[in-house]
């Protein structure tokens, strides 16, 4: 196919995304034909970002599967528009539904009961959000895989698998997933070197072959013979990702690259395969990039202080209630936004609680700030050791320690009321009829460093006027 008609193709595809949503997408890139490198070793390339997520597909409106962090080495199969097709890493993993698998080994292994894809991990939806396949022809009935996790459900029952993708030369391709090309660099020899030293596996152990061998090598991107594409993973999602408008996900549909340069690898045209549940299409009007731009958003706002907190609570509260309201209840994104919405409505109840006590306290700052004056005044007066509230002691009770009275103060600052030193009274003393109240103390004061306080002996103990 000439490059030309890839592009006019490419063009279509856009126009389809706008107009048909991602039930459309998934049926027009099965149409399209893929170039992939003919190479059995991929081109290795460098993260240069501080993290940069990885799609099951190559454009935003795939969910990721996995995230590379600086520095990580990656092999790199092709480009599609402004995404690179790397490799699995060894230790990222596909989902099998139970009903598809057969547990073996005492579970360490499972045996395909049917034909299967695989479904690429979706990090924010789990097992019931991933949809995207791995591979392109499917995996045959009898093949057996390592277990890397068995998913369950909230009554204990296995839900599925997560387990090791095979490799070439098991199967015909590799499992791979989709980053932004400008996130790369070309890997240094010294890095590759390191990479292939087993600090950082990509492809998988022990090394095996690129694809299949009965695959031609192709030297150009002209092709007149649709020839199969590589499978896709998916990859964990970045919570953190800026929500992409779809202006730019149309800019990257429907500019193709036309040719790579020779530093990079050779470019490929939109040969992810979408199947996506039409049920679930059709009711749910939201993008997995919108999911994860709003997860994102919410992980955030948990990490500012409490005042920023509470002021963003109702602006998230109406953002997940919005989504809420535009995704079916038999959804699997459904119990996880409800999850949301519980957690902002107790936080925003629990924050009015907190307000309306603040007014309270606030009511008698006037008072507060009276009694803190007259309780300096009469410490000044020389006259008493320690003024303030008598108050009891939470641990020294006089059951299994020693008998306490904290006395407390306010805060100048803070209008609080802290504890500035403790009465021991003798065993003839008896002042629970002062708790609560504001008394003067005369006593014998000595230094207690382990409570880095005064504890006094009390010779007398007065009620100070006005109480």
């Amino acid at each position: 196919m000439q490059i030309s008609q890839l592009t006019r193709l490419n063009s279509i595809l856009s126009a389809v995304i706008r107009n048909s949503g991602v039930l459309a997408l998934a049926v027009a890139m099965l149409m399209l034909p893929s170039v992939v490198r003919g190479a059995e070793e991929p081109a290795w390339f460098v993260i240069q970002t501080e993290t940069e997520p990885v799609r099951c597909g190559d454009q935003e409106i795939y969910y990721t599967i996995h995230e590379f962090q600086r520095g990580a080495v990656v092999g790199v199969d092709g480009t599609s528009g402004e995404y690179s097709k790397v490799r699995y890493p060894a230790d990222l993993g596909a989902f099998v539904p139970a009903r598809d698998a057969q547990s073996i080994k005492i579970g360490s292994r499972i045996r395909l009961l049917q034909d299967s894809t695989l479904n690429a991990a979706s990090m924010l939806r789990g097992i019931d959000g991933s949809w995207c396949p791995v591979y392109i022809e499917p995996l045959k009935a009898g093949t057996e895989m390592a277990v890397l996790e068995v998913v369950r459900d909230e009554d204990n029952q296995i839900k599925g698998y997560r387990v090791a993708p095979p490799r070439p030369p098991v199967v015909g391709a590799y499992p791979h997933g989709y980053v932004r090309t400008e996130s790369l660099r070309p890997a240094t020899a010294d890095e590759i070197k390191q990479h292939q030293g087993g600090k950082q596996i990509t492809t998988g152990r022990p090394k095996l072959t690129a694809g299949p061998k009965t695959t031609p090598k192709q030297a150009a991107p002209k092709q007149t013979t649709p020839k199969k594409a590589d499978p896709v993973v998916e990859e964990i999602v970045d919570l953190r990702e800026p929500m992409v408008t779809p202006e730019q996900q149309n800019n990257a549909s429907s500019t193709p690259e036309e040719s790579a340069p020779q530093d990079r690898p050779a470019v490929i045209k939109n040969t992810i395969p979408v199947v996506v549940s039409p049920e679930k299409s059709t009711k749910v009007n939201i993008t997995a990039a919108s999911l994860e731009a709003l997860e994102a958003s919410f992980v955030n706002a948990r990490s500012m202080p409490r005042s920023q907190l509470d002021e963003a609570l109702s602006e998230l509260l109406a953002e997940f209630t919005r989504t809420r309201r535009a995704t079916g209840d038999d959804d699997s994104a459904a119990r996880p936004l409800d999850q949301r919405i519980e957690w902002l409505n107790i936080r925003i109840e629990t924050r009015d609680q907190r307000r309306a006590i603040a007014q309270a306290l606030a009511a008698a700052d006037d008072q507060a700030i009276e009694l803190s004056g007259k309780i300096k005044q009469w410490n000044n007066s020389r006259v008493y050791t320690l003024v303030g509230r008598l108050m009891t002691s939470g641990v020294y009770t006089g059951e299994h320690l020693p008998l306490l009275y904290r006395v407390r103060v306010p805060d100048p600052i803070s209008g609080f009321e802290r504890t500035v030193g403790y009465i021991a009274p003798g065993s003839d003393q008896d002042l629970r009829r002062y708790l609560g109240k504001i008394v003067g103390v005369v006593g014998d004061p000595v230094r207690d460093d382990a409570l880095a306080l005064t504890v006094l002996s009390p010779t007398r103990v007065e009620l100070m006027p006005g109480q």
